[in-house]
């Protein structure tokens, strides 16, 4: 199943906003396909559909948020959210689907009541362009980092930040909290990956295995191995427990950035968006050695390549019935 939002985002008019869904036919078998349909092309930064798909929050170039309510008929399922004074760069939406967090070029953090429709706290940051926000798996913390080279952990109800980790030495672009959520990592233009254990507030590991920016990483769902990639036509995973590499995933030349990887929940499939705007899964096989208990993940399989969907893909993931599922504007 696909849905078009069609007329979003009227820079001149804000009554031209949508607020309905429209089906449409997805011949992608086995993917379902939420498509932004905009009066300009790329006025959409970020996107994020929460758990259990009941919303749909869009981050857009004038500083207004859009959330579609994915579980309303027509009609009644968009509501927009205004206070950022600069471009929305990051949005997530909490665990419990009841909050949603905002961040912008110019710095700003804010906490949205998505029962209220309403900010509902702002918290005091620095100027510089937040990238990417992260809820634990709680709820109950979040992360965000940026342009200025640090990460900064937050409690929802404070509007200071709890701790600051430093150690990056440029923008950190992405962050990954670890199943356990003692522990994060963290992907920077400076070409490493950081491992950060927010006990201590320190830097426990640094892991570069390519000399370009990371843009994405994601831990594998036990915890045990981290995936990251960026602007290298490369998928790195490195084995935590063994501090080594695992093993690279080697992307046509014509592959020019890598973004939004993702594990399934069950942890048999791998996926990632190239080039903005190509969908790639991948399967775990299972290697049988003379135990039949003895089962291992090493090696990977190609699945399926997905493209012509949408011109430009802002979120990919996997359902919990590990559906994928493209979020993505003309």
């Amino acid at each position: 199943m696909c849905f078009q939002i069609k007329n979003l985002c009227n820079l001149n008019s804000f009554e031209n906003f949508p607020t309905e869904l429209t089906p449409k036919f997805n011949q992608a078998e086995g993917f379902k396909v939420l498509k932004l349909i905009l009066q300009r092309s790329g006025l959409a930064n970020c996107a994020f559909l929460s758990n259990e798909e009941k919303n749909l929050a869009v981050g857009l170039q004038n500083s207004i948020i859009t959330v579609f309510d994915l579980t309303k008929k027509k009609n009644s399922n968009s509501n927009f959210f205004l206070g950022h004074r600069k471009s929305v760069f990051s949005i997530k939406v909490s665990p419990c689907n009841n909050f949603l967090l905002s961040g912008s070029l110019n710095g700003e953090i804010f906490l949205w009541s998505l029962e209220f429709k309403k900010n509902f706290e702002e918290f005091q940051n620095n100027l510089n362009p937040i990238w990417d926000l992260e809820f634990s798996k709680t709820g109950e913390f979040f992360l965000s980092s940026g342009k200025d080279s640090t990460i900064s952990l937050w409690n929802p109800g404070r509007a200071f930040p709890l701790r600051i980790f430093n150690g990056h030495r440029s923008d950190v672009n992405k962050i990954s909290w670890h199943p356990i959520q003692n522990f994060f990592a963290t992907g920077s233009d400076d070409n490493t990956v950081g491992l950060w254990d927010l006990r201590t507030a320190r830097k426990i590991g640094n892991i570069k295995t390519f000399n370009q920016p990371v843009k994405s990483l994601t831990f594998s769902p036990e915890g045990n191995e981290i995936s990251f990639a960026g602007f290298s036509r490369f998928i790195d995973t490195w084995d935590i427990k063994a501090d080594r590499f695992s093993r690279r995933i080697k992307e046509s030349f014509d592959i020019k950035i890598i973004k939004n990887l993702t594990y399934s929940k069950n942890g048999k499939f791998f996926g990632y968006v190239g080039n903005h705007s190509i969908v790639k899964i991948w399967t775990k096989a299972i290697k049988q050695e003379k135990s039949l208990r003895d089962k291992s993940f090493k090696n990977w399989d190609f699945k399926k390549s997905v493209e012509g969907q949408t011109e430009r893909i802002l979120d990919f993931n996997f359902s919990e019935r590990c559906r994928g599922i493209i979020v993505g504007s003309n």
